[in-house]
């Protein structure tokens, strides 16, 4: 699961509208599904809240049907026609690939990155490699959990042994 955070893009409008990108029609819409269901029941609890920030959340579907081009081509499509502030979606490595160089044109993605683990060096070795330190920014370990998740827009946490990680659901 990938999310970039392209918050600063709606400012000002009534409704934060989030795409959601994910196959439905495809050979992967079978484990995409449940995704994208659990994902809109999220927005109507936000919504039944009082929303985000004072503000309804609305979704914007996407299909990637599992195919790159058409992936690259929502990712485009959300972005640029539709506006959102925000994508969450490309289950597979294949989708994220795709449409990584797509969304890394919008200045205002930022991705925060909250804990620790051995990997860490690693991966801000990476970032530095990549140029990206500018956009992705690690936290570190992190006593006060809720403070974190409520200062977020959007909380992603990328399992591979859990199907629906309880953090997701604390982040609510």
């Amino acid at each position: 699961l990938a999310v970039w955070l392209l918050w600063q893009r709606q400012a000002g409008e009534q409704v934060i509208r989030l795409g959601i990108l994910h196959d439905r029609s495809g050979p992967m819409a079978i484990s995409e599904k449940p995704m994208v269901e659990a994902e809109k029941l999220a927005i109507e609890e936000i919504n039944a809240a009082g929303g985000l920030l004072g503000r309804q959340v609305e979704a914007v579907d996407a299909d990637t049907q599992s195919k790159a081009d058409v992936a690259a081509s929502e990712v485009e499509r959300l972005l640029v026609q539709e506006n959102v502030a925000a994508i969450v979606g490309c289950w597979t490595s294949a989708c994220r690939k795709t449409v990584k160089p797509i969304v890394e044109q919008i200045p205002e993605a930022h991705v925060y990155i909250a804990g620790e683990g051995e990997l860490r060096e690693e991966l801000e070795a990476q970032a530095r490699a990549l140029g990206i330190t500018d956009r992705l920014h690690f936290l570190g370990f992190q006593r006060d959990v809720a403070a974190v998740l409520s200062a977020y827009d959007i909380v992603v946490f990328p399992s591979l042994w859990e199907g629906t990680p309880l953090t997701s659901f604390e982040a609510l």
